[in-house]
């Protein structure tokens, strides 16, 4: 979330700033596909001698409850695939279930997550609903932005609480 501290709100400067913060907010979910890294930053608007903190940024309670991040392997810096469930507009968002996350995951591994990983992050023709491309078992984190991450249990880690463990997340159950 951007937020700005201010003194004069009347103040035109004060006003551009919130429209700028509002415009950087839009841009960066666009580019992080609705989904985003914590970062933080400090913004300073010259000559106004007003100043905004950029602070790490979570993700809004639709994104939240409506989006699955998949990972090839049980770390952060892998490649990953994002999903998430939309609503007819004007329709109220429905949060969707760890069972409902876990599948959306399956459609990512059975489009060929897998494949994509090792063949330099070339997404392979495939259809997911008739694949037969194999779903490991996967555990379910919370990401640092709020989000869910679904992560393959892979060696050394033998079961959800230790992938997460390892990833220093906390498992989502």
């Amino acid at each position: 979330m951007l937020m700005a501290v201010v003194r004069d709100e009347d103040d035109i400067e004060v006003r551009l700033l919130a429209g700028r913060i509002r415009l950087l907010r839009r841009i960066a979910a666009r580019r992080r596909g609705r989904r985003a890294a914590a970062a933080a930053a400090m913004l300073v608007v010259a000559g106004s001698g007003v100043a905004a903190s950029v602070v790490v940024h979570r993700a809004d309670a639709e994104t939240i409850g409506t989006s699955v991040t998949c990972y090839a392997h049980a770390d952060l810096g892998s490649l990953h695939g994002t999903s998430a469930m939309s609503s007819a507009v004007g329709a109220p968002v429905r949060q969707l279930s760890l069972t409902e996350k876990a599948d959306m995951c399956a459609l990512v591994w059975k489009s060929g997550l897998e494949q994509a990983a090792v063949d330099g992050g070339h997404w392979p023709d495939i259809d997911p609903n008739t694949s037969t491309l194999p779903v490991p078992p996967l555990a379910f984190c919370r990401l640092a932005d709020g989000t869910t991450g679904g992560f393959p249990i892979e060696p050394p880690a033998t079961t959800s609480r230790a992938v997460c463990d390892r990833l220093g997340l906390p498992l989502l159950t």
